[in-house]
């Protein structure tokens, strides 16, 4: 397990940053709520799907622990942090506001940096580089 304390500050941020959006802030709505709620709602299967095929191996900050390569693992290297995205993604087009692009967007970065973080721990392990080059998007197809 990761000892820096930035890994750490990353992770708690990663986890919780997204919290802090706003239901209030606006009446805008940029897709319908169906639309939103289908979109938010995959995001929640992905997510759970992600930490069904890691188990035990689940945890906040960053470690070298068992290499899952089933399951959504089989697509992105972070679909867990993938799963986070779509939901936030749907929430934000329908609760649009500066203050929530604001938090998502930060929120999103912060996920980045995490992800940034924990590959560098990960690329320690050997089982783990050599999957890393046959799944090589880390969370988005064909995009990052």
């Amino acid at each position: 397990m990761s000892h820096n304390t930035t890994d750490w500050i990353l992770a708690i941020l990663g986890t919780y940053a997204a919290q802090i959006v706003s239901t209030h802030a606006s009446n805008t709505h940029l897709a319908s709520i169906t639309f939103c709620f289908i979109l938010s709602f995959i995001g929640i299967l992905v997510s759970f799907s992600a930490k069904i095929c890691l188990g035990r191996s689940f945890a906040i900050v960053a470690a070298v622990r068992v290499v899952k390569t089933y399951g959504p693992y089989r697509i992105i290297r972070h679909p867990m942090y993938a799963g986070y995205m779509l939901t936030s993604f749907g929430f934000l087009l329908y609760n649009f506001s500066l203050w929530n692009i604001c938090t998502i967007f930060s929120a999103w970065f912060v996920q980045i940096l995490r992800i940034q973080a924990e590959e560098k721990i990960l690329s320690t392990d050997p089982q783990w580089s050599l999957w890393s080059k046959h799944v090589r998007c880390k969370l988005l197809p064909f995009i990052y």
